[in-house]
């Protein structure tokens, strides 16, 4: 063969090897390659991990969830990418580095990112229903505390206290915990305006309803716990619980006969009242009289006398001597807490 031709077959094989390495990259180039994906998904898995332990470090509060799903969801999709490239590619060295990025996913991701966005929301509500028990508390509006009190018992439990417990850094986790305690007391707090204020709503049913007796008991079994309800609902509760109480009362005590009208002249009134009175004694009315619109004075009665049917009363008294003057005369009763007149009459001048 001649030295030309040799040199044209040289050329034609070299080209074909540099078209091949075009296609195919050499196992060390395509090893330096996927060697720097990985390297840069276990630093997005990293920087996901550093996105909530940095700023707790740094101002010692907890870090917004919504930065660290950011940094999360770039972390899990690079990996995602990640072990296809490497499927696709590795060829001898592909257990070698899907290990170690699954391994460094477990580390910083499984078991640190994931338990802290699963703490976190959990801390977003929990502290969102804590604002509104406090607003609630700010407002002194019982009937909202109530309702922001029961939201925030499903949080003040085992459960949360568990999610909590499987963050993975002391620091972050004991962030967590401190306002677990927080709301604990602030449950705890308001424990008993919350149940004064059923046990109230309940009487109130109760004597509505009737049941008048099973009210009282239960109001009789409510005082004791108002001496520990807040300061801030202490008085409306109690005043709340005086005012049931004295519904009772005047629901329970027997009824009073009142007194609708008095009719005078000189020496004698008679009293009409709207029912039928037990008895009635000069010591169970006290009566005076103006004349000429001048001092009451107080006047013993002689006697006092029932009609048959006890809604009529005569009462007798001294006769008022007239005078060279006539006399305007205005007779008062009081009875059972009332003060009621008679109309007005004359007594002729002599």
């Amino acid at each position: 063969m001649k030295l030309k031709s040799v040199y044209k077959i040289a050329t034609a094989s070299a080209m074909i090897v540099a078209a091949l390495f075009a296609a195919n990259p050499s196992s060390s180039e395509a090893a330096l390659n996927i060697s720097k994906v990985v390297s840069e998904t276990k630093s997005q898995m990293k920087k996901a991990y550093s996105s909530y332990i940095t700023p707790l470090e740094k101002t010692g509060t907890l870090a917004k969830k919504s930065t660290v799903v950011t940094e999360y969801n770039k972390a899990k999709s690079q990996y995602i990418s990640s072990k296809k490239t490497i499927e696709k590619y590795a060829k001898g060295n592909k257990k070698k580095y899907l290990t170690e990025l699954n391994d460094t996913y477990k580390t910083y991701i499984t078991n640190r990112v994931e338990p802290y966005l699963k703490a976190a929301s959990v801390y977003d509500a929990s502290t969102s229903i804590e604002t509104e028990l406090q607003t609630a508390v700010l407002d002194e509006d019982i009937e909202s505390l109530e309702i922001a009190h029961e939201k925030l018992a499903k949080y003040i439990t085992s459960r949360q206290f568990a999610t909590y417990d499987q963050v993975f850094d002391v620091k972050v986790k004991k962030a967590f915990f401190n306002e677990f305690y927080d709301q604990t007391a602030k449950y705890k707090k308001y424990n008993y305006d919350i149940k004064v204020s059923n046990r109230l709503e309940q009487a109130t049913s109760l004597l509505e309803s009737g049941k008048l007796e099973n009210a009282y008991s239960l109001l009789k079994t409510t005082k004791p716990l108002l001496s520990h309800t807040s300061t801030t609902f202490n008085t409306e509760l109690t005043k709340e619980y005086t005012d049931l109480v004295e519904v009772y009362m005047d629901a329970t005590k027997p009824p009073v006969a009142e007194l609708n009208y008095i009719d005078a002249i000189n020496g004698k009134l008679t009293l009409e009242f709207d029912m039928a009175v037990k008895s009635l004694t000069t010591a169970d009315v006290k009566v005076s009289v103006i004349i000429n619109a001048g001092t009451e004075q107080v006047i013993k009665p002689q006697s006092i006398t029932l009609s048959e049917d006890k809604t009529t009363a005569t009462i007798t008294l001294d006769n008022i001597k007239s005078t060279t003057a006539v006399q305007k005369v205005e007779y008062w009763i009081e009875y059972n807490g009332e003060k009621l007149s008679a109309d007005i009459f004359e007594i002729p001048a002599t």
